[in-house]
């Protein structure tokens, strides 16, 4: 099984890989990655675990060819709006 690069990439061994986000139950804004500050209502212990979709629109996207070491490459680096 591969290895994720970040940790908010899961990839279970029984279905499709996705992105684990945080949602902040008080103000409902969505983070990628861990949080335990809203950065946005700044509201503590009020932030869970979501799935987010898989679904969005594309902006950009690059091909890495060469990267720090322990990394490997090619991976790809994008810049998406996800419909959730």
């Amino acid at each position: 099984m591969p290895l994720p690069v970040v940790d908010y990439l899961k990839i279970p061994e029984d279905r499709e890989p996705y992105l684990e986000g945080h949602k902040c139950s008080n103000c409902d804004s969505i983070f990628l990655g861990e949080r335990n500050v809203c950065s946005n209502c700044s509201s503590r212990d009020k932030i869970e675990k979501i799935e987010l979709g898989n679904k969005g629109k594309l902006y950009s996207y690059c091909i890495v060819h060469r990267s720090f070491p322990g990394i490997d490459v090619p991976y790809i680096s994008a810049i998406v709006d996800l419909d959730d």
